[in-house]
């Protein structure tokens, strides 16, 4: 007639096993949106990339221009640059050949040398270190005129 009041140690765990499968299940949903949102970052990044060797195959000039023009910008974060005009960029490809000039005596493979003639300045930037590794100026003179002035 009576019937028993099971004790708590003997009723079932059916409250916290309900929040176990719910955090596993909030954990499980984290995962995937997190996948998702890694996965969506991947496909902008290819969508940048096609665009870009879009504009290299269709106008290498128009690409170097704005690649020359990124740099510049880059650089000019750190260091005032002439406004005036446009760099000349050059890549160091082998340090070994420029070792005996003390302006590249820091020189590392794929520094940047920004070279502005009007201005007769010339930087080189470390692109992988965000910086400014020397900074010197430039005597560019021209053929004809030091031929003009050699043969008086």
């Amino acid at each position: 007639m009576f019937e028993t009041v099971p004790k708590p140690e003997t009723m079932p765990a059916r409250a916290t096993t309900t929040a176990k499968q719910w955090f596993m299940r909030f954990i499980a949903i984290a995962i995937i949106v997190a996948i998702g949102v890694w996965i969506g970052s991947l496909y902008q990044d290819l969508r940048q990339v096609r665009q870009e060797l879009a504009l290299v195959k269709s106008d290498p000039q128009a690409a170097a221009t704005k690649e020359n023009a990124n740099l510049a910008a880059e650089v000019g974060k750190l260091i005032a640059l002439p406004a005036d005009e446009e760099p000349t960029v050059a890549t160091v490809l082998d340090k070994e050949k420029l070792k005996d000039q003390p302006f590249f005596a820091k020189v590392e493979n794929g520094d940047k040398v920004l070279i502005y003639q009007n201005a007769k300045k010339v930087y080189l930037y470390r692109q992988a270190d965000k910086k400014v590794i020397e900074v010197g100026t430039i005597n560019l003179e021209q053929t004809g005129q030091a031929n003009q002035s050699a043969n008086r």
